[in-house]
C-alpha cells in the first residue's frame, strides 16, 4: 500500500481509447491529490507500418492502411488539443510500449517516489501478451530506478461490463439466445465525465516524436463527437469523400436533436449505400473516440427528447447482445457479442477452421483474389462494395456480409486473407469485430445455418435502383432496367444500343452466375 504523503506520478497508457470522456484510467489517475504528474502516452507499433510477408496475395501491404492511419492521426491530434486545454500533453512515440513506458519511468527518477500505470484491457491479437510484457517491463524499470510501482487496469470496450454480462451469458455460443440473459441481469454503467484539470506532464521528459498534423481541421473533432446526436455525415465530391461534421444547432445548449442517420437507423441500416445508410459511428468506437456507454447515454437522451423510439432502440441493439425481431429479414450481429465471443475464444478465433473446428478445403488463386480485391469479379454488387472499401475505408453491413460470403463460399478462398485485407483497408477496423464477423460468414464461426448469400438477388433487394452500383461501377450506369445487377443477361442488340460490351467495358463473371458456387468449395 502506497503512503498518502509521497509524491506520485501516473502513466496513462492509451490504445483504442483515444478520448477524455468516460475514460476510467485517466479519471482514476487524476483523482488522487498526491499525484503530481500525469503522463498520457500513445505508442504506435512499428509492426503496423511494416509490409506483410506471410499472407498470400497481400505480401508487401502494411497492416495499417491509409484510411485508418489518417483517422488515427486525426483522432490523436484532437486528443492532443484537448489535453493541452487542460494543461497536459500527449506523449506520442512510434515504438513498442514495452520499451517506451520504461523509458518514461526512468525519466521520472528523482522527481517522485512512486509510479502508477493505468490502462484499459483490450481484446486484440496478442493483447494479453503485450499487457503482460508492458507490466513486467514497467515494474522492472521502476525497481531499477528505486521507485515503487503498481498497475491498474480497467474495462471499457463494451456496453456491458463483463462482470454484469458474462455471468448471465456464461458466455454465448450464439447471439440469438443471449438478449434476455444480458438485459435481465446486466445493466449499463453511467459514462464518466472528462476531468476538468489534469496534473501536468513533466517538462523533463521530451516528446519522443512529433505528432503529424491532421490533413484538415474539421475531422474527428472530439468535442463534436462527444455529443452523439449532433453527428451527421456529409459527402462531398466523389463517393467516399465523407467527413464527420457537426450540426451546431442545439449542441451547445444541450437541446440535442438526432439527425437522420440515427432517427432512421431501423429503416436504413441494411441499405447498400448512401450517406445516411447507417449511423457511421463504427470508426469512432473502434478508435475509442467514443465509448459504447457514451453512445448509449446520448441515444437515450435523443429518444427521450424526440418523444418516441424511432431508430434509437435498433441502434442500441447493434451495440449489445441481441438479435433482431423474427419478422425482420436481417442478420444482427451486435458489437458486444463480437467482443465477448473474442474474449471467450481467444486464439481459437484465428484458426483456419475457426471456433467450430470444421476444416474446409480452402483454395487460393492470386489472379482470382486480386479480382475480388480490386472489384473486378464481374458481379456488380460485390465489385461496387469492394471499390467503395478501397476508396473510402468504409463498407455497409450488407456489403460486408455479401463480399465475405462471396470470397469464402462462392470462390472458396480462405476467410483469413479476406479478414487481413479488411484489417488494412477498413477505417473502422476492430480486430475482434472483424475476425468474428469473417468467421461467421465463412461458416466457421457462430452462424448455425451456414448460409450462402446470393449477391445478385441481394443487390437487387438492397440496392434496387442500382444507385450504389452506378456510383462505384460507372461503366454499368447506362444499362437499362436491372441489368446493372446482371450485365451478362443483356442481349446483344440491347447492349449495342447503349454502347456496352461486357468484355470491353466491364468484365465477365468470375464464376458461373447461375450457381455462384466455386467447384472446389466444400468440407473435408
Amino acid at each position: 500500500m502506497v503512503s498518502n504523503d509521497i509524491k506520485k506520478a501516473a502513466i496513462v497508457w492509451i490504445r483504442s481509447d483515444i478520448r477524455l470522456a468516460d475514460h476510467a484510467p485517466l479519471v482514476s489517475a487524476c483523482s488522487l491529490p498526491q499525484t503530481c504528474f500525469v503522463l498520457p502516452v500513445y505508442c504506435l507499433s512499428p509492426a503496423l507500418l511494416q509490409p506483410r510477408c506471410n499472407i498470400p496475395g497481400l505480401n508487401g501491404i502494411p497492416v495499417l492502411g491509409p484510411h485508418r492511419g489518417r483517422f488515427l492521426l486525426e483522432a490523436l491530434q484532437a486528443l492532443q488539443q484537448q489535453l493541452a486545454a487542460r494543461g497536459s500533453k500527449l506523449h506520442f512515440a512510434v515504438s513498442r510500449p514495452a520499451e517506451e513506458i520504461p523509458a518514461l519511468v526512468r525519466g521520472l527518477a528523482g522527481q517522485v517516489s512512486h509510479v502508477d500505470l493505468y490502462h484499459y484491457l483490450q481484446i486484440g491479437r496478442h493483447s494479453v501478451e503485450e499487457e503482460d510484457a508492458v507490466a513486467d517491463a514497467f515494474h522492472a524499470a521502476c525497481k531499477e530506478s528505486q521507485l515503487t510501482s503498481e498497475v491498474h487496469h480497467f474495462w471499457g470496450h463494451t456496453l456491458y461490463h463483463p462482470h454484469n454480462a458474462l455471468a448471465a451469458l456464461k458466455p454465448p455460443a450464439r447471439d440469438s439466445n443471449s438478449q434476455l440473459a444480458v438485459e435481465s441481469h446486466g445493466f449499463v454503467r453511467e459514462p464518466l465525465p472528462a476531468p476538468d484539470q489534469i496534473p501536468p506532464f513533466p517538462d523533463s521528459i521530451p516528446s519522443a516524436a512529433p505528432l503529424p498534423k491532421k490533413a484538415s481541421t474539421d475531422r474527428t473533432d472530439a468535442d463534436a463527437i462527444a455529443a452523439l446526436p449532433s453527428i451527421s455525415v456529409a459527402q462531398e465530391g466523389m463517393p467516399g469523400e465523407a467527413s464527420v461534421s457537426r450540426n451546431d444547432s442545439g449542441a451547445a445548449d444541450g437541446n440535442l436533436s438526432a439527425p437522420a442517420p440515427i432517427d432512421s437507423f431501423k429503416d436504413t441500416r441494411m441499405l447498400a449505400g448512401g450517406v445516411d445508410n447507417s449511423a457511421k459511428l463504427s470508426a469512432y468506437l473502434a478508435a475509442g473516440c467514443l465509448s459504447p456507454r457514451m453512445v448509449y447515454a446520448e441515444i437515450q437522451k435523443a429518444r427521450n427528447q424526440s418523444g418516441g423510439d424511432s431508430g434509437h432502440s435498433w441502434l442500441i441493439m447493434h451495440l449489445i447482445i441481441r438479435q433482431a425481431p423474427p419478422l425482420q429479414a436481417s442478420i444482427s450481429l451486435p458489437r458486444d457479442f463480437f467482443l465477448f465471443t473474442a474474449l471467450k475464444e481467444g486464439d481459437k478465433l484465428e484458426r483456419p477452421e475457426g471456433i467450430r473446428g470444421e476444416a474446409r478445403q480452402w483454395r487460393h488463386c492470386d489472379e482470382e483474389f486480386l479480382r475480388w480485391c480490386r472489384g473486378r469479379t464481374g458481379f456488380p454488387f460485390v465489385d461496387a462494395c469492394m471499390r467503395e472499401l478501397a476508396a473510402t475505408g468504409y463498407m455497409s453491413n450488407r456489403g460486408r456480409q455479401n463480399v465475405s460470403s462471396f470470397l469464402c463460399k462462392a470462390m472458396g478462398h480462405s476467410w483469413q486473407v479476406g479478414a487481413a485485407l479488411f484489417e488494412t483497408l477498413l477505417v473502422d477496423h476492430d480486430w475482434a469485430v472483424n475476425t468474428v464477423n469473417w468467421a461467421y460468414f465463412a461458416g466457421v464461426g457462430n452462424d448455425p445455418r451456414d448460409r450462402i448469400f446470393r449477391t445478385v438477388s441481394q443487390g437487387m433487394t438492397y440496392d434496387p435502383e442500382a444507385q450504389h452500383i452506378n456510383s462505384w461501377v460507372p461503366e454499368l450506369s447506362n444499362l437499362p432496367g436491372d441489368f446493372a445487377h446482371r450485365p451478362w443477361k443483356l442481349e446483344k442488340g440491347a447492349a449495342e444500343a447503349c454502347g456496352f460490351d461486357l468484355c470491353r467495358d466491364y468484365v465477365p463473371p468470375l464464376l458461373d452466375a447461375s450457381t455462384q458456387i466455386a467447384i472446389n468449395y466444400g468440407k473435408k
